[in-house]
């Protein structure tokens, strides 16, 4: 058996580069022992011989080494101790662990230098071994960098920022494991962060005091060698105060005030802006053409001295010299040119741009081009002007807008109701109609009635008069299901004699002679094809009523007796159909299996007569007898 090593912890930790126990300078005495019992002693020493890490092996300071060596000892293990042994670290403590085949094995960080590592053991009896094995440390060189902004002895000024750009690298290290800091010998710590993948560092700086600066990038990697790179920066102490990005130096005339520096926008506002010595120069408080009058003293042209109030008019110029507004080719006086300007009658002072338009009396009073028919501007002239428009108030009123329905406005001037959606001829029952679908045209109080299972013609029932006495008539049904219960598993079949679709709808009644009855549901039909079936049952859910496919689930109100009952179709008060069985006297009467009319028989008056009956022969669902929804089989 293998050995027993007192001094193992849990293999998982051991194992672990935080769960090595390692103490330099203390030491672990590991006692190692064995269960086998010792049948001869002698005075051999024990063996010690590594097996990892073996002589030259190369580590990395700052990763955790695994160690592992085979001890052994011809009287057993049991109370051999071991010292473990740096010939630069001293005596070592470690976690003991097992390596492979069950020998001594441990983890452990070790100092960054060549070592002598020496392994001794030490049996009860006091028979020593020792094993060493050298190991070296893996190389590392001093990591790089360089300040490549800001350049040697550039020059800022104090307020302005800097963009300092670095950059490192290592031979041996990834960027982003180097420690990295940027100091000002003024300013303090500048950056200190992670660096990216690149070595590339970038980051603004503004200089919090002016005179000679230093600036020191300092990088270190994670087994302790460094490198710094300096640089020598002059911050200018001209002080640009109100941050307009120009300094007293660069002649900034006023230091507290953005608004005013070399180049600046003249505004007027009484400020020198632009620092030319000219107060407002260019802005409506300065008189540009020095002609005596601002623009707010009222010169409409201030780029022309000969253009102010009180200027002798030049007439039919064009120009309005004294800035009353209009020039004397403006012959109404309205203030707008005519012949070739905007006013379009300069023989009538009302008739000019932006005058009031008086609709409807055949003058563009305003000159904007525009239809004098036309009051709401939808492009349309209105109906009581030969136009299309029959509301000339509302520019959304027009043959060309969309019919908003039910609102009492006829939005697209067609002339038809607003209450007549589907343009039946016929409004809708919410709006005093009589039309109960007025989104199909072929519904209506007006509309003929049609075998398609709808009301056409609003009277609250589907296809009467259409459908007559076996039509549809019962062709199986499942009255006592062994499955499930009854309560889940009845149904009963229909039959479409005919050539033409049947569609079952709410006006239909089914029903027996005591009182049982049942109709679809509002907006719910069934389908029957013609010479086809529908099935309807207690439920429509296959997982509880034994499988069967069922067109509608009526669930309550119905119920077909394990006795005598009665299956009556009712359609516009017309029955349609009836089939009345009995107990098993002269019906089939077998629990699991349907009853089922043979397919020669299918007519209301055959269906009639037991004898034309048989139990249903085909198994569906969970095991019940019966072909529901599709062809019987023949009895």
């Amino acid at each position: 058996m293998h050995p027993t090593y007192s001094g193992i912890r849990d293999r998982r930790r051991a194992h672990h580069p935080l769960a090595t126990g390692l103490v330099l300078g203390s030491v672990l005495v590991f006692s190692l022992g064995c269960s086998d019992t010792q049948i001869s002693s002698t005075d051999r020493a024990p063996v010690v011989e590594w097996l990892r890490p073996i002589d030259g092996t190369n580590f990395h300071p700052i990763e955790p080494l695994e160690l592992c060596a085979q001890i052994s000892d011809e009287a057993g293990l049991d109370g051999v101790e071991l010292t473990l042994t740096s010939s630069v670290d001293g005596v070592l403590e470690v976690a003991a662990d097992e390596c492979e085949g069950g020998n001594w094995g441990a983890w452990l960080l070790l100092s960054d230098s060549d070592h002598t590592l020496t392994l001794a053991a030490v049996d009860p009896r006091g028979q020593v071994d020792t094993a060493s094995t050298q190991i070296l440390a893996s190389d590392n060189t001093v990591p790089e960098c360089a300040l490549l902004s800001p350049e040697p002895e550039a020059s800022i000024e104090l307020g302005q920022s800097w963009e300092v750009e670095a950059s490192v690298q290592d031979a041996e290290t990834a960027s982003t494991e180097l420690t990295v800091t940027v100091e000002s010998d003024l300013d303090g710590l500048l950056w200190e962060d992670s660096v990216p993948s690149d070595g590339s560092i970038l980051f603004s700086w503004q200089p919090a005091a002016a005179g000679d600066h230093w600036i020191w990038l300092r990088v270190e990697d994670p087994r302790g060698l460094a490198a710094e790179c300096a640089q020598a920066v002059f911050v200018d102490p001209c002080l640009d105060e109100d941050l307009d990005g120009q300094t007293t130096c660069d002649g900034d005339c006023d230091d507290l005030d953005a608004s005013s520096h070399l180049g600046g926008e003249e505004v007027a506002d009484g400020a020198d802006n632009d620092c030319d010595g000219t107060i407002d120069e260019g802005t409506v408080l300065f008189d540009d053409d020095e002609d005596g009058w601002t623009e707010v003293d009222g010169d409409c042209d201030d780029e022309d001295a000969s253009i102010y109030p009180e200027a002798e008019e030049v007439a039919y110029d064009g120009i309005d010299q004294d800035c009353d507004g209009g020039d004397s080719i403006d012959l109404d006086g309205d203030g707008y040119a005519g012949d070739s300007g905007p006013d379009c009658d300069d023989e009538d002072a009302t008739i000019y741009p932006g005058a009031a338009e008086t609709w409807y009396d055949g003058v563009d009073s305003d000159c904007d081009g525009g239809s004098d028919y036309d009051a709401d501007g939808d492009g349309f002239d209105s109906d009581e002007y030969l136009g299309d428009d029959c509301d000339d108030a509302d520019n959304a009123i027009n043959p060309s807008e969309a019919e908003i329905w039910y609102d009492g406005i006829d939005s697209d001037c067609d002339g038809g109701s607003d209450y007549d959606a589907d343009g039946d001829g016929d409004d809708a029952g919410d709006y005093g109609g009589g039309d109960c679908d007025d989104s199909d045209a072929t519904v209506s109080s007006l509309a003929t009635e049609s075998r398609d299972g709808l009301d056409n013609d609003c009277d609250n029932s589907c296809d009467e008069g259409l459908i007559s006495t076996g039509d549809l008539i019962v062709s199986e049904f499942m009255k006592d299901p062994t499955e499930v219960s009854d309560d889940d598993g009845e149904w009963f079949e229909v039959y479409n004699t005919t050539l033409t679709d049947i569609t079952i709808c709410a006006s239909w009644v089914f029903e027996d002679d005591d009182g049982d009855s049942f109709s679809l549901a509002g907006g719910y039909t069934v389908h029957v094809p013609a010479e086809s079936y529908a099935v309807l049952g207690r439920s429509v859910d296959t997982a509880v009523n034994g499988g069967a496919t069922v067109d509608y689930g009526y669930a309550t109100g119905f119920r077909l007796a394990n006795g005598a009952d009665e299956i009556v179709l009712i359609h516009d008060g017309i029955e349609i159909d009836r089939v009345e069985y009995d107990d098993g006297a002269s019906w089939p009467d077998a629990s699991g299996y349907s009853v089922s009319l043979d397919p020669s028989s299918h007519d209301d008056i055959l269906n009639d007569d037991g004898e034309n009956w048989c139990e249903g022969a085909s198994t569906y669902g969970l095991g019940d007898l019966g072909t529901p929804g599709t062809a019987n089989d023949g009895c």
